[in-house]
């Protein structure tokens, strides 16, 4: 403590001033806390730490929970990545529950975020079977990450950007068979792959055509060397 005297009307008066902490010390930081070490100081048992940082805005926030002045390392939780915050520290004296003056400010930035996992890589289109007319079959490439999930759709070309989903499934090659198709009609098929909530950039279309269905063509006109049909 500091006693400083006072004189006032004749009455002289002894006040007992807190002594000032040191200050602090930046120990440690990660992406959203900072870790300080305290000074030892000399103040009456029950005595505590009154730990604030400044927010960017300007506002000083109080660090909940009043350490006491034993304790020489106070961990700074709830930060903002790559963010330079201010610190200072009071003592609460114990005995008479007065505050001391602020120490010197210290500053800590916080680490910044770690970058994000790079995506995953594009699948790429095997060679699709022969078509024909009402169902197309694809083959699913192998893929180089295991425990990814593929997922197929599929839109026809002369109606962009009403997808349909063929299958969401392991990621192994195999083949797959796509029915329910109109016959000579253009479809693009795009695959995707996922794994641990990453997503792969959706592959370069493959653009397959279905073949026509002679069966649904009735002859015209037959001649003994030819044969003509209504095509669609």
């Amino acid at each position: 403590h500091v006693i400083t005297v006072e004189t006032e009307g004749g009455f002289v008066f002894l006040r007992f001033l807190v002594s000032v902490p040191p200050g602090l010390s930046v120990r440690s930081v990660t992406t959203t806390s900072v870790t300080l070490n305290t000074s030892r100081v000399s103040a009456a048992p029950g005595s505590k730490f009154d730990l604030q940082y400044r927010l960017p805005n300007g506002q000083w926030r109080t660090v909940p929970g009043s350490p006491p002045t034993t304790q020489m390392t106070v961990i700074v939780s709830g930060l903002r990545p790559d963010t330079t915050y201010n610190f200072r520290v009071r003592v609460i004296d114990g005995d008479s529950n007065q505050p001391s003056l602020f120490s010197p400010t210290v500053n800590g930035r916080t680490d910044p975020s770690p970058t994000s996992p790079p995506p995953l890589p594009k699948p790429a289109w095997q060679s699709p079977g022969f078509p024909s007319p009402r169902f197309i079959d694809i083959t699913l490439p192998s893929y180089q990450i295991s425990g990814s999930t593929y997922t197929v759709t599929y839109e026809r070309v002369d109606r962009p950007g009403v997808r349909q989903q063929v299958l969401q499934g392991p990621a192994r090659p195999r083949q797959v068979r796509v029915t329910n198709l109109q016959p000579n009609t253009n479809y693009r098929f795009y695959i995707r792959a996922t794994n641990n909530g990453r997503r792969s950039p959706e592959s370069n279309p493959l653009t397959v055509r279905t073949s026509l269905d002679l069966s649904e063509n009735n002859p015209v006109r037959v001649s003994p060397d030819s044969i003509t049909l209504r095509l669609p």
